[in-house]
């Protein structure tokens, strides 16, 4: 079945709201899911809950795997405009890319990704940050260029292992005076 043209942006329209980047995302999970299940069929050789003459048991079934061992996501240029409240479940992850997409603010719950190394949020719509950003003490590379951002919390001089933060292209209407103290300590400012 095909669809026309226009058929086809309603369709990606639909997908581009936060609704629609739920529904892939859940499409995504099953069919993940799905996959897993026939590698561990495949492996067994038995279905869930199959007893057969090669097995002297039957298959009970396996945990759900979930992404919270993720490590990196790469979501740049995919116009997000929110980022869900359980971000903060991925707590293995090392580096978020979210630059060039439509995000105004990160959701509190990003202080939860307590190992997280590398935070690019440039580009974006960022109108501000949350001060859950101070907890993530790991964080050694944080890109915030933008155009929009006016201010920084203060919560960003608590990064004790940031090397580097980027804020060029912002509109701030003054700088903190603790950025001087995150250059002394060998952070790289771009401003």
């Amino acid at each position: 079945m095909a669809l026309s043209q226009s058929e086809l942006i309603r369709l990606l329209e639909s997908l581009r709201s936060a609704e629609g980047l739920e529904l892939v995302r859940s499409i995504a999970e099953r069919i993940r899911q799905e996959l897993i299940e026939a590698e561990v069929t495949a492996k067994i050789g038995a279905e869930w809950n199959e007893y057969t003459e090669a097995r002297t048991n039957y298959r009970n079934g396996h945990r759900d795997k979930t992404l919270s061992a993720l490590r990196e996501a790469h979501l740049m240029g995919n116009q997000l405009r929110t980022l869900p409240e359980r971000l903060g479940g991925l707590t293995d992850l090392r580096e978020l890319r979210l630059m060039d997409n439509e995000v105004t603010a990160p959701p509190p719950s990003i202080g939860e990704l307590v190992r997280l190394r590398h935070l690019d949020l440039r580009n974006n719509q960022l109108g501000a940050l949350p001060d859950a950003i101070g907890a993530l003490t790991e964080l050694t590379h944080l890109d915030l260029r933008n155009k929009r951002l006016t201010r920084l919390p203060d919560a960003l001089a608590l990064l004790p292992s940031l090397e580097k933060l980027d804020l060029r292209w912002n509109i701030l209407d003054e700088l903190p005076p603790w950025l001087d103290g995150l250059a002394h300590l060998g952070c790289v400012v771009l401003t």
